[in-house]
């Protein structure tokens, strides 16, 4: 997770909370600047960038290749365990309009396919300069080449309500308010309604955003 720029509010604290509450064997780390160790030829992308959360998109790749782990956006809220994602090579997940999301995604540390996805962030910057705001976003990780290497990565591209039930922001925050109890009603009644094809519950709810975070300039 990153939140750049602190105070962080106190309603993403409260999010952190609830996955440390839920993964109390994991370490949850937050960050709130670049890491050091990122290499200059990826520091340079990461600095280029107007947005905070096109320097996150950067951000995750490299850290889930140096270090392996899960990333989250920090405006995804936990609905259960993420242990049966675990035991893959990695993961991502669709959102509403089927592309490959960057806001919640899973690796092993050095894996191949985020190096590749780094490469590929490279290639286009020294390609096309500038600072667009999702120039290394779900576009980049639904291209053709990254698509094919998903496969033979072995990584799991997973269903679009795993982590993006839907992109109606109003009804995520509807869930978001409940208590415990509310949101596994809520659960319960959007698996009557076919939200969940494969009678899977998600692993988070995304918020699309929180207090504007989405368009908060560096």
């Amino acid at each position: 997770m990153a939140w750049f720029n602190p105070p962080i509010p106190d309603i993403i604290q409260g999010i952190i909370q609830e996955w440390k509450d839920m993964h109390p064997d994991w370490e949850v780390r937050v960050w709130t600047e670049c890491d050091p160790l990122m290499e200059p030829e990826y520091r340079e992308i990461y600095d280029s960038l107007e947005y905070y959360c096109s320097k996150s998109d950067i951000l995750s790749y490299w850290l889930l290749w140096k270090y392996g782990g899960v990333w989250s956006d920090t405006d995804a809220v936990p609905v259960r365990r993420l242990d049966p994602l675990c035991n893959l090579k990695g993961f991502v997940g669709r959102q509403y309009d089927r592309k490959i999301a960057c806001g919640f995604m899973g690796a092993e540390q050095k894996s191949p396919m985020m190096k590749y996805i780094l490469t590929l962030c490279r290639q286009k910057f020294i390609k096309i300069p500038g600072r667009g705001r999702c120039k290394y976003g779900p576009h980049l990780l639904s291209s053709k080449s990254v698509m094919m290497r998903y496969k033979s990565n072995r990584y799991k591209i997973c269903p679009c309500h795993y982590f993006y039930i839907t992109r109606d922001r109003k009804k995520c925050w509807e869930w978001f308010q409940k208590d415990p109890v509310g949101r596994k009603m809520w659960m319960e009644d959007k698996m009557k309604k076919g939200w969940m094809p494969d009678r899977v519950m998600p692993y988070s709810v995304h918020l699309w955003g929180i207090d504007g975070s989405s368009d908060r300039k560096a």
